[in-house]
């Protein structure tokens, strides 16, 4: 490739970076543009990798992240696409030697947070907590490193102490919203659900604070636990509001719609769910249970086809398949 060739590469991989962190639609075309006049250049091959992981093609991208492994094994940067597919495949033993081997060729901040994570995931804590101190050494204010350290405290039940660091997250980053609720969180634990929901409403009340899906979401969690389903639901249709994506709140929101029998409301809310995540248990027998008494089955199959469209490996769903399919031949019979 000469140096002309390189520069269009570099300029594609750039316009390509800044276009994933406002959608897919437009990083996914430049690409697809890009490779047309290079169809075997790495660096796009691997930037179209990660754009098909990003949008659910785990299988896809794996192949072609695969196929760039095998030509140029010592780039970091396929390492770490295959290491986030892995990790969000739960394949965590293969995530962490794609991560490690990244870190080995070029390392940096991003690459030890996602070992962390792995070894979290892993419950090999005490490994975790050794890289842990090891970076804050070196950067005592790493805020990925100070978010794993808390979310291990935390974890182990050492609230206090995941709250200081959280409050050290804060001040060093006040837009950190998430950060601030679990702050809030973490001070406010082992009191009484009602007594929560009461300082969250007056926190919310802050026009600043009125804007943090997290705040939103952690109240109507609050209400939640205190049987306040219908107070509820409004916090967490808040939360969507600023946080479309959030499939965690809308599977919440779907539990208040079910609690209430209100089973239209859940199946519109948790197929959504679903179809993200088909692996959540909770959402699956929740939905079935609306799709039952509704008799629905021919709306949640198009659902299942569409989570199997989303998840061709989830093995799962063709049971599931099959089971709906039995049911739409007995309403037919």
């Amino acid at each position: 490739m000469g140096k002309e060739d390189y520069e269009y590469v570099k300029t594609k991989l750039r316009i390509v970076r800044d276009l994933k962190k406002k959608g897919l639609r437009g990083a996914i075309e430049e690409l697809t543009e890009a490779m047309e006049d290079f169809p075997n250049e790495p660096l796009l091959r691997i930037e179209f990798a990660d754009c098909l992981r990003l949008d659910g093609n785990s299988e896809e991208a794996k192949a072609m992240a695969l196929d760039v492994l095998e030509k140029s094994p010592a780039n970091p940067n396929v390492h770490t696409v295959l290491g986030n597919i892995y990790l969000e495949d739960r394949l965590y033993e293969k995530a962490l030697d794609h991560f490690e081997a990244a870190n080995s060729i070029k390392r940096t901040g991003y690459l030890t947070s996602r070992i962390i994570r792995t070894l979290m995931d892993l419950e090999r804590f005490e490994d975790a907590k050794d890289l842990i101190r090891q970076e804050l050494i070196e950067d005592p204010d790493n805020l990925r490193i100070l978010k794993a350290k808390a979310q291990i405290l935390a974890r182990e039940g050492a609230h206090q102490e995941a709250a200081d660091v959280y409050r050290k997250i804060y001040d060093l980053d006040p837009e950190d919203a998430f950060s601030y609720k679990e702050l809030l969180r973490l001070k406010s634990k082992d009191r009484e659900p009602e007594d929560v929901s009461r300082e969250f409403k007056k926190i919310l009340k802050v026009s600043k604070a009125a804007g943090n899906p997290h705040l939103h979401s952690e109240l109507g969690l609050n209400l939640k636990r205190a049987g306040k389903h219908k107070e509820a639901i409004v916090e967490f249709q808040n939360a969507l509001s600023l946080d479309p994506d959030n499939n965690f709140v809308r599977s919440h929101l779907g539990f208040c719609y079910a609690k209430l029998k209100m089973p239209l409301k859940v199946v519109e809310t948790l197929s959504v769910a679903f179809i993200e995540n088909p692996k959540d248990v909770y959402v699956r027998s929740s939905l079935m249970a609306a799709v039952k008494k509704l008799g629905y089955w021919e709306e949640f199959k198009k659902t299942i086809q569409k989570a199997m469209d989303r998840h061709p490996n989830e093995k799962t769903l063709w049971g599931l398949l099959k089971k709906t399919d039995k049911e739409l031949e007995k309403r037919e019979g």
